[in-house]
């Protein structure tokens, strides 16, 4: 089978593309898109935005006109309503009875609170003198200005008149006036009128508030262009010139119309809106000024460019990088070896990545073994250079030292082979890392699968390393995507809280009640059948093709979450699908704990008869230990497990601080110990020591609040280290 990392050769002798220079390519051709792309649809963007809110003013000043027609109605409906009452009531009375009564001004008065937006009311007599009105009994003497009236087009009421808009001859105020005649009892007194002074002002203000916003006017005109009501109230009667473009469209016609373009009062540019009144010569035009509706397009497109230009960026530096990353690879498979050459190395890593799982598995176990012998050699040997004399012997001691040194470092150095490596935990919101890594999430599945985020706006932090946890996430969409391959399904990664209690069990037996922080990656794959399932955490098992995958993917998945302090579990059904759940603690702000001391060549130490209770299953160790603390002016009492050293707390108070091994015999290791002496004694001092690396003891929950010194240490080390927890 050829390899898919070497280039094939093409009819003719000829080099087909390699991989990396088609991916050049694709990426080249990214990058001139994410360039041209986002400026093609956002000015695709402006252009539809723009359109659309072009119909929408259109459509806002059609329903606002349409509003304010069907209120003009019912003014003027109202107004003649009260015309004809106050003609009726007046009717049968001279002049004089009109100007003398004062129940005919009651009688007005009571007409004019229907009416909100009428100023007065008056009855004039045939020589223009107001005879009676609302506002004052009897009325003052004053003379209504002659005004140009114009006939309402109503067959059955040609007596009814809208005048000119004119200032009031009381107030000076802008008014104009909805009449009627009124006979005369005695026709040879001549025919006056019922007059309704309406203020434009009050009209302006409800026009104002039926805008709704800026850039909007309504008006209120008569059939000759005069104008008699407008938002903003103009300080000045208007009229609309018989050539402007809105006189000339109520010629074409009379009963509604679009016009755009330059206002006749103001000259600015507008979408205008008019609408016959009906019964009445009277029209309302509602406009918006295009100004106004630019500004408004302009910042919705900025805020558009706000959110949309960092995106842009970051995909062009993303594809910038990709492009220099690809290079950089192209190089470097240009000197790769040939097929045989590559399944070769191919074979060769798949057994060393077994015999790193081997070391793996052989280390954590071994490791408190053999540095607990490493630390009574190290121990005696201290000892011991501290009784000889002679220079031979310190020679040889020296050397034996440094031989122990080097097995130390060896036990680290195989851990770190292994790839038991110390984690680096922070508290975070696995939120933020799934955002950051999304975009690297969905470039890893294939585009006929899709993939799905749903995440939990109040999820609570929980401790982790996030490089690590990055990784345990890609690899388990990795096996989603190979499950759902076949069938173009979908990835979904969800993430909430939980809480496990007597009422709601876990899922596992093995899992502590509390809070955990749950991240789920769920597909609809092929799913597996129950032996499957329970061997899928086994180093190097896989169920993929050879080449495919190397079996150690949900190893490490598992491992990142047991040293985290959760659990994972999976469920699977064929044909159905997989949902894989990782359960993380909440984070419960604690401090980080030190995992090693400084080294230094200078003992520090001020015993001042401090008694120390030496804690250690490992009878040489334990020996070795107690003999250093005793030389260098130490009280030492030993125990070999935790009851016992319960037992001797309760009998000697003098204790100073416990010195205690991590793992031990009889069900009771040093953490609980310690916590146990704490309890007992609040104020006890406490140093823990360990054979395990920090990653197992992690694993093993055996690191809280407590220091631990690790194993094998130099007599220096010890001394240091109780001191300072002695003077803490």
């Amino acid at each position: 089978m050829p390899s898919e990392l070497e280039p094939s050769a093409r009819a003719g002798g000829q080099a087909a593309p390699s991989p990396s220079g088609r991916a050049i390519s694709q990426l080249r051709v990214l990058l001139i898109s994410a360039y041209v792309l986002p400026i093609c649809l956002y000015g695709l963007a402006a252009f539809l935005t723009y359109r659309a809110f072009m119909a929408d003013a259109w459509d806002r000043i059609e329903r606002t006109a349409s509003a304010a027609t069907e209120h003009a109605s019912k003014v003027f409906a109202t107004d003649e309503l009260v015309l004809d009452r106050i003609a009726e009531r007046v009717a049968p009375m001279s002049w004089k009875q009109i100007a003398t009564s004062a129940e005919v001004h009651t009688f007005l008065v009571e007409m004019k609170r229907s009416l909100p937006q009428a100023q007065a009311i008056g009855i004039i007599a045939p020589d223009r003198r107001i005879l009676a009105t609302n506002y004052a009994f009897p009325a003052p003497v004053l003379y209504q200005v002659t005004r140009q009236m114009l006939a309402v087009h109503r067959k059955d009421r040609d007596d009814l008149y809208i005048s000119d808009v004119t200032h009031g001859p009381r107030t000076g105020a802008l008014l104009f006036s909805v009449s009627r005649h009124k006979p005369s009892a005695d026709p040879a007194d001549g025919t006056g009128d019922i007059n309704i002074a309406t203020s434009p002002t009050e009209l302006a203000k409800y026009y104002e508030t039926l805008a709704g916003g800026p850039g909007v006017h309504i008006a209120l005109f008569r059939a000759d262009g005069a104008v008699l009501a407008r938002n903003p109230a103009p300080p000045e009667p208007l009229q609309y010139p018989p050539d402007s473009d809105i006189m000339r469209a109520i010629k074409s016609n009379d009963t509604f119309g679009f016009i755009s373009g330059a206002s006749s009062t103001d000259g600015r540019d507008r979408l205008m809106f008019y609408k016959a009144v009906p019964d009445y010569p009277l029209y309302v035009a509602a406009s918006y000024d295009k100004d106004a509706i630019i500004v408004r397009w302009l910042l919705t497109m900025g805020s558009h460019l706000i959110y949309g230009l960092p995106v842009t960026l970051a995909l062009i530096l993303v594809t910038r990088s990709a492009i220099r990353r690809t290079e950089r690879e192209q190089r470097a498979v240009a000197h790769a070896q040939d097929e045989a050459k590559k399944r070769a190395a191919a074979e060769e890593q798949l057994r060393e990545a077994q015999r790193l799982e081997a070391v793996g598995q052989l280390t954590g176990g071994i490791a408190h073994d053999f540095n607990n012998i490493l630390t009574v050699i190290v121990g005696n040997l201290d000892l011991l250079a501290r009784q000889m004399t002679n220079d031979p012997g310190k020679r040889m001691i020296a050397t034996m030292q440094r031989a122990a040194t080097r097995g130390a470092r060896l036990t680290q150095s195989l851990l770190a082979f292994a790839r038991r490596q110390t984690l680096r935990p922070e508290i975070i919101n696995p939120n933020r890392l799934i955002n950051e890594v999304g975009e690297l999430l969905r470039r890893a599945v294939d585009e006929a699968v899709e993939i799905e985020f749903i995440l939990s706006p109040t999820l609570d932090p929980c401790r982790i390393d996030p490089v690590q946890f990055e990784a345990a996430l890609l690899n388990l969409i990795v096996n989603a995507r190979d499950a759902v391959a076949q069938k173009a399904g979908k990835i979904v990664v969800e993430t909430k809280n939980v809480a496990f209690d007597e009422q709601h069990r876990p899922p596992l037996a093995i899992i502590a009640l509390g809070h955990y922080i749950a991240i789920s990656v769920i597909d609809n794959g092929v799913g597996m059948p129950p032996e499957i399932l329970g061997r899928v955490f086994e180093p190097f098992f896989t169920t993929k093709d050879v080449g495919r995958g190397s079996g150690l993917g949900l190893s490490q998945v598992y491992g990142f979450v047991k040293q985290s302090g959760g659990y994972i579990h999976i469920e699977s059904e064929r044909d159905v699908g997989t949902c894989v759940h990782l359960f993380l603690p909440r984070a419960s702000g604690m401090a980080e704990v030190n995992e090693a001391f400084a080294q230094s060549t200078t003992i520090v130490h001020d015993p001042h008869g401090a008694t120390i209770l030496v804690v250690e299953d490992e009878p040489d160790v334990r020996e070795v230990v107690a003999a250093e603390l005793k030389n260098f002016g130490y009280r030492v009492f030993t125990a070999s497990d935790g009851p016992e050293a319960l037992e001797i707390l309760e009998s000697e108070s003098d204790i100073d601080l416990l010195f205690s091994d991590v793992v031990m015999p009889r069900g009771m290791n040093g953490e609980e110990l310690a916590r146990e002496a704490i309890r007992r004694r609040p104020e006890l001092k406490v140093l823990l020591t360990s054979g395990y690396p920090p990653a197992e003891l992690r694993e093993r929950q055996a690191l809280g609040v407590f220091r631990v010194l690790q194993k094998p240490y130099r007599v220096e080390d010890l001394l240091r280290s109780i001191s300072e927890r002695l003077h803490y």
